[in-house]
Order: C-alpha cells, then sequence, then structure tokens
C-alpha cells in the first residue's frame, strides 16, 4: 500500500489508510485460511540508478500509515505470537444468516467491496439505526440483545456513500432475539 505514488508527485496518506484496512477487513472474511502476509516494506523512492520513478511502501516512516496498520492487525484473529499447533486459534467470524437466533452481546462486523475511499455502514434493526461505522477495513457495531424484545427483528445493513449519504449496497436478514 503505498503512501507515495510518484505518478501523484505526493503522498496520499487517506489511499494508504483505506487500502490496509481494506486488505485485512477482507482477509478473515473472504480468504480465512491464509496464514501469513509478506508485506513489501520498501522506499523505491530514493536510490534509483535508473532514474525512474519509483513509490514508497514502507509502514513505518509515517505515523498515520503506521497507525493504520496497527489498528487493522488488532482483531484477535490476527496472531501476535507464535502458536502452539495443539493451540486454539481465535474464533472471529462466524456468518450471519437469516433465521439465526442472537442472544447476550452480540459483535457485528461486515465488509463490502466498494471504491469509495471512505464508505460507511448503517445498521438498523426493524428500521432504526442501532450502529453506524465509517472504519476502514472492517465495519463494526454492537448489539445488546437484552435490550431488544424477545422475538423476530429485521437487521438490515446498509453501506453508504458517507454518513446519511447515497446507499451503495444493502443486505436483510431476519433473526430471532432471545
Amino acid at each position: 500500500m503505498t503512501h507515495y505514488a510518484a505518478a501523484l508527485g505526493r503522498p496520499d496518506y487517506a489511499f494508504a489508510e483505506a487500502r490496509i484496512g481494506h486488505l485485512y477487513g477482507c482477509l478473515p472474511r473472504l480468504y480465512p485460511r491464509i496464514k501469513a502476509i509478506c508485506y513489501y516494506d520498501v522506499d523505491n523512492t530514493k536510490g534509483t540508478a535508473t532514474g525512474r520513478p519509483f513509490n514508497n511502501y514502507l509502514l513505518t516512516d509515517n505515523q498515520r500509515v503506521l497507525a493504520a496498520y496497527k489498528r487493522a492487525i488488532a482483531p484477535d484473529y490476527f496472531l501476535s505470537e507464535a502458536q502452539s499447533p495443539a493451540g486454539d486459534l481465535p474464533h472471529y467470524i462466524e456468518p450471519l444468516a437469516s433465521g439465526m437466533t442472537l442472544s447476550g452481546h452480540v459483535h457485528l462486523s461486515a465488509w463490502a467491496k466498494s471504491y469509495e475511499i471512505a464508505p460507511m455502514v448503517e445498521y438498523a434493526l426493524d428500521g432504526a439505526v442501532i450502529g453506524t461505522s465509517s472504519a476502514q477495513g472492517a465495519f463494526d457495531c454492537d448489539l445488546d440483545c437484552g435490550m431488544v424484545p424477545a422475538g423476530p427483528h429485521a437487521l438490515t445493513l446498509t453501506m453508504r456513500t458517507e454518513a446519511g449519504g447515497r446507499a451503495l449496497k444493502q443486505v436483510r436478514y431476519a433473526v430471532n432475539v432471545e
């Protein structure tokens, strides 16, 4: 994820933050069997003997980019140290399906492909917004089922261009709350 592209001739930290969030947000959902990522952590703008313009891919030379990387790998899905083969791996994502029963405290997390740099996901239960998320990568919301009457409910996730903006994608689930 470059944060300096020679084609632009200037840094674009928002682009790098969005791409880092997008990559690490989609991994557990689309590619759950990936075990490692090898990151190309190099500044090609320095020492180019050919005179060709290159990009800066360093994670560590800009605080915004480094902070985005640290946020992206913070979930316990990503290992922070070596694990014993016999040890349990962290359980991170259980796909939501219509007809599921939810109870207790539920952490909802969504991911959707978007060409928007900073889209927003709105969570609504029976038409009432219960949370929004504009985090880059995975979009999260917490639901306390104890605050919701037991029975069937409609859970709707809407990805928007921005808070209150145009809807890009919408998914609905029929869920039961105990």
